[in-house]
Protein backbone atom coordinates (compact mmCIF):
# COMPACT_ATOMS: atom_id res chain seq x y z
CA UNK A 1 0.00 0.00 0.00
CA UNK A 2 1.26 3.46 -0.89
CA UNK A 3 0.28 6.52 1.06
CA UNK A 4 0.97 9.90 -0.51
CA UNK A 5 0.54 12.69 2.01
CA UNK A 6 2.20 15.89 3.19
CA UNK A 7 1.50 14.94 6.82
CA UNK A 8 4.37 13.58 8.93
CA UNK A 9 4.52 9.80 9.22
CA UNK A 10 4.08 9.96 13.02
CA UNK A 11 0.68 11.61 12.62
CA UNK A 12 -0.47 9.19 9.91
CA UNK A 13 0.43 6.13 11.97
CA UNK A 14 -0.76 7.52 15.30
CA UNK A 15 -2.94 5.04 17.17
CA UNK A 16 -1.73 1.91 15.40
CA UNK A 17 0.18 0.73 18.44
CA UNK A 18 -2.74 1.07 20.88
CA UNK A 19 -3.97 -2.47 20.25
CA UNK A 20 -7.49 -1.54 19.14
CA UNK A 21 -7.34 -4.23 16.44
CA UNK A 22 -6.66 -6.96 19.01
CA UNK A 23 -10.33 -7.19 19.88
CA UNK A 24 -11.46 -7.73 16.26
CA UNK A 25 -12.12 -11.23 14.99
CA UNK A 26 -12.29 -12.74 11.53
CA UNK A 27 -15.51 -14.49 10.55
CA UNK A 28 -15.92 -16.58 7.38
CA UNK A 29 -19.42 -16.65 5.85
CA UNK A 30 -19.40 -18.54 2.57
CA UNK A 31 -16.71 -16.96 0.40
CA UNK A 32 -16.89 -13.65 2.28
CA UNK A 33 -14.59 -12.77 5.16
CA UNK A 34 -15.89 -10.33 7.75
CA UNK A 35 -13.84 -8.47 10.33
CA UNK A 36 -16.15 -8.13 13.33
CA UNK A 37 -16.07 -6.47 16.73
CA UNK A 38 -17.60 -8.85 19.32
CA UNK A 39 -20.29 -7.10 21.39
CA UNK A 40 -21.16 -9.85 23.81
CA UNK A 41 -22.87 -13.20 23.78
CA UNK A 42 -23.67 -14.19 20.15
CA UNK A 43 -23.55 -10.61 18.82
CA UNK A 44 -20.93 -8.80 16.74
CA UNK A 45 -20.68 -5.57 14.75
CA UNK A 46 -19.33 -5.72 11.19
CA UNK A 47 -16.19 -3.60 10.84
CA UNK A 48 -14.95 -4.57 7.39
CA UNK A 49 -15.83 -6.90 4.51
CA UNK A 50 -13.08 -8.68 2.59
CA UNK A 51 -14.36 -10.46 -0.50
CA UNK A 52 -13.27 -11.03 -4.09
CA UNK A 53 -16.90 -10.87 -5.27
CA UNK A 54 -18.27 -7.37 -5.97
CA UNK A 55 -21.84 -8.56 -5.30
CA UNK A 56 -21.00 -9.15 -1.63
CA UNK A 57 -20.48 -5.41 -1.16
CA UNK A 58 -24.12 -4.78 -2.14
CA UNK A 59 -25.61 -7.15 0.46
CA UNK A 60 -27.09 -5.34 3.47
CA UNK A 61 -26.06 -8.08 5.93
CA UNK A 62 -22.37 -7.35 5.20
CA UNK A 63 -22.59 -3.56 5.67
CA UNK A 64 -20.10 -2.10 8.16
CA UNK A 65 -21.83 -1.09 11.37
CA UNK A 66 -24.50 -3.77 11.14
CA UNK A 67 -24.97 -5.96 14.23
CA UNK A 68 -25.22 -9.65 13.36
CA UNK A 69 -26.21 -12.71 15.36
CA UNK A 70 -23.25 -15.11 15.33
CA UNK A 71 -25.35 -18.19 16.06
CA UNK A 72 -27.39 -17.79 12.88
CA UNK A 73 -24.39 -16.93 10.66
CA UNK A 74 -22.16 -19.91 11.42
Amino acid sequence: MWLYTVMPLEICLQGLDTGYADRYEELQIGSACLIVDPLGFRKARVVQLISPMPSHYLLPQFQPGRVIDLASER
